[in-house]
């Protein structure tokens, strides 16, 4: 019951900053859907918030590709940088001086190079973000010390932290459009909902 005038109160503001007077209360029912309920004197409510879902439906599976994408390429670049510019060795003496074992380096970069092209390419999206996570934990916890700001001398923790959530998101949201299948695994496959 506290929390119940506190969200309707919110919604009811940011409606009326939109120039909609009516308030709105929303209900998420999993991944991607979202029921709209609007207190309304018009019986045009109902048609707006079909027309908002299947906007919503239409643009999510774009928003999942962007994002996998953005996060494929960046892991890819990443791991690419360590094996090609400073080099495997010289790799696993940095992560040394960080206090992880040597070999480990060549761990990650496997990880971000072949997670970086499951990613791009769309197959095992969710085990590929969720396999790369304790690879930003790590950076995260290397990037501790140095404050938030990664501007800060040695980097802050602000960047691996964005990633973690970004990968978290990208394992919720799955592949999204343009995503290579494999026959036999429909794994990121879900059931239409309909109202």
């Amino acid at each position: 019951m506290g929390t119940m005038p506190v969200i309707f109160s919110l919604s009811w503001a940011a409606a009326s900053l939109s120039g909609n007077i009516l308030p709105k209360i929303g209900v998420s029912m999993g991944p991607g859907v979202t029921a709209l309920t609007r207190i309304s004197r018009g019986s045009n409510s109902a048609a707006s918030v079909r027309a908002k879902d299947r906007t919503e439906a239409l643009a999510a599976p774009y928003a999942a590709l962007l994002l996998r994408l953005s996060l494929g390429a960046l892991f890819l670049a990443h791991g690419l940088l360590k094996t090609f510019v400073f080099t495997l060795p010289g790799t696993a003496k940095f992560f040394e001086s960080l206090g992880y074992p040597g070999a480990l380096a060549y761990v990650v970069v496997a990880l971000e190079i072949g997670g970086g092209l499951l990613l791009l390419s769309g197959l095992f999206t969710r085990a590929a973000a969720l396999a790369l996570t304790p690879v930003l934990l790590g950076a995260l916890l290397a990037h501790l010390p140095n404050g938030w700001l990664f501007s800060s001398p040695h980097g802050g923790w602000e960047f691996p932290a964005l990633w973690i959530v970004l990968l978290i998101v990208q394992a919720l949201l799955g592949p999204g459009a343009y995503a290579l299948e494999l026959p036999g695994f429909a794994v990121d496959k879900r059931e239409t909902l309909s109202a």
